[in-house]
């Protein structure tokens, strides 16, 4: 061989073996990874375990909300209707000294003027609907009867709906209103669980019950 052909020859040789020393690197290192394939790994893998959970919670059943299902003024009137008898139906219940009180303002707030309970229940209807939905979705994801998460959870129905009505009451103009609410008002709570189960009934009466 010449030696301008032997000079030719270095700088392919020399190529050549350092792909097979890269090629030998590259070796090393998949075993070093547990021989993985393509390091770094495909990113998509990651982002799919992260969302995962995510979509695992936009899964759970979900109900249209309370407040949207009264989707006519029909349903709305029977609703009130049906509200109005469980109150009178709870009032009537009661016994014993606060029972007297109870029924003395009952009968009070009705005499204020003709109507005027049922437009004050009408009014507080889209109110009380929206604080008892997170209470009535629970019982929807967990695929429960509504009416008997409902009483099951009584204590936190009361604080919603009384939250509500401190609100009203608070701006309320009519000053025997705002009086005798306030006199009602620290044994208000017991009186609204007690009520629960009739309001539970109700819940399952009106609203869209979990899919079987």
């Amino acid at each position: 061989m010449t030696k301008s052909a032997t000079l030719g020859a270095a700088p392919k040789a020399l190529s050549t073996s350092g792909r097979r020393d890269d090629n030998q690197a590259s070796a090393e290192r998949g075993d070093a990874h547990g021989d993985q394939g393509d390091f770094p790994p495909n990113p998509n893998e990651f982002t799919d375990c992260q969302q995962a959970p995510s979509e695992a919670r936009r899964a759970k059943p979900m109900s249209t909300p309370l407040k949207e299902q009264v989707d006519s003024q029909e349903k709305r009137n029977a609703i009130v209707e049906d509200a109005l008898g469980v109150l009178e139906q709870e009032v009537n219940d009661k016994s014993g000294i606060s029972g007297l009180a109870i029924k003395g303002a009952f009968k009070m707030v009705k005499g204020v003027q003709p109507g005027f309970l049922r437009r004050v229940v009408d009014h507080l209807l889209d109110d009380f609907l929206t604080a008892l939905d997170p209470i009535y979705q629970e019982a929807i994801s967990q695929k429960k009867a509504p009416g008997k998460h409902l009483e099951a959870n009584a204590g936190r129905v009361a604080d919603a709906l009384l939250s509500i009505t401190d609100s009203r009451a608070a701006k309320a103009q009519n000053a025997v209103i705002k009086k005798t609410y306030s006199k009602l008002r620290p044994s208000a709570k017991k009186h609204v669980e007690a009520a629960a189960p009739r309001l539970g009934a109700m819940l399952d009466r009106h609203a869209q019950l979990p899919e079987t």
